[in-house]
């Protein structure tokens, strides 16, 4: 697949530097911030559509500017198919840099909770943080798996909540009318 050079279709890109633990180490988060016209994303799903069709397995070549094209490896070719079938299945994708520490606003964003409920969650122990100097900062794999784990809470609670309802209405003699449980 051969990209158009980047005046061709120029796109805003936004860099700053993220935290990372060692000071060394510098990471970059990089977000576009013009997204891609609709043309442009249409014949991206198009193309997908046409690389996919008929075929089972689908092996991927990159070839880089003034270099011998090579086959990328099991993991990055697994990462290039799902992108490849999202987009031709219609779908829109978003790739990222997600940096290694968080901040507490953006770990509370990426867990789907207020902040002030984050800070009562490392304050408990539920969720590990460490400090940077007076500021919390969570780990992003922490964060997702707290996230996890309370998205598995919920989904209890919820289907706890629907055994009662349903034994209650058998407990009423509601059950005939109307339906009885799904399980």
């Amino acid at each position: 697949m051969n990209l158009p050079p980047n005046d061709m279709h120029p796109i805003d890109v936004v860099s700053s530097d993220a935290y990372s633990p060692n000071p060394k180490e510098k990471m970059m988060t990089t977000t576009l911030t013009s997204p891609l016209e609709e043309d442009t994303l249409n014949q991206a799903r198009a193309e997908a559509r046409e690389i996919l069709k008929n075929s089972e397995e689908t092996t991927i070549e990159l070839t880089v500017s003034g270099r011998e094209s090579q086959q990328l490896g099991d993991a990055l070719n697994q990462v290039i198919q799902h992108v490849l079938h999202a987009l031709a299945q219609g779908q829109s994708i978003d790739v990222q840099v997600v940096p290694h520490d968080l901040t507490t606003t953006v770990a509370a964003q990426r867990i789907g909770i207020s902040r002030p409920t984050l800070m009562k969650a490392i304050r408990s122990g539920d969720l590990p943080a460490h400090k940077v100097g007076s500021h919390f900062r969570i780990r992003t794999e922490d964060a997702d798996a707290f996230r996890k784990e309370l998205l598995k809470k919920t989904v209890t609670q919820k289907e706890q909540a629907l055994k009662e309802l349903w034994e209650l209405e058998e407990e009423h003699g509601l059950v005939d009318a109307l339906g009885g449980p799904a399980w």
